[in-house]
């Protein structure tokens, strides 16, 4: 979407007001519709910033973010913050790693019906073509 800034509120690089969490094919993918909103802004690429390790140091540098002005709400969505393969010991420590780089970070879970995630994702991979 393109937006016309005044100069007194121009675009900058900073974190995110939320974050979607959950599940690959749970519908992470509908945030997009809220871009629509002439002050929200968000990145449907998804940026897989915070890892499991507590311990890390994270730069705003080096997050895969859009820039947006400090009165627009911005939106990052990475599903696989919660996959599967992870401990929900390090879903919480990932948890943990948000809260304390982005403190007042809103968070987006998301959860389905195990069964119809699996459906959706057999169709996904049929559509993509992917051979397993």
């Amino acid at each position: 979407q393109i937006r016309d800034y005044p100069k007194s509120d121009p675009p900058i690089k900073r974190w995110p007001d939320a974050i979607g969490f959950g599940f690959g094919k749970c519908g992470t993918g509908a945030l997009a519709f809220l871009d629509c909103h002439p002050k929200i802004v968000f990145r449907m690429q998804e940026p897989h910033f915070f890892p499991t390790n507590n311990e890390t140091k994270l730069l705003l540098r080096d997050y895969k973010i859009p820039k947006a002005s400090k009165s627009e709400f911005l939106i990052e969505k990475t599903p696989m913050y919660a996959a599967s393969r992870d401990s929900i010991e390090n879903v919480r420590q990932r948890l943990l790693l948000i809260n304390k780089t982005i403190p007042n970070v809103k968070i987006f879970m998301f959860l389905c019906d195990p069964v119809k995630r699996l459906y959706s994702h057999l169709n996904h991979c049929i559509r993509e073509g992917y051979q397993g």
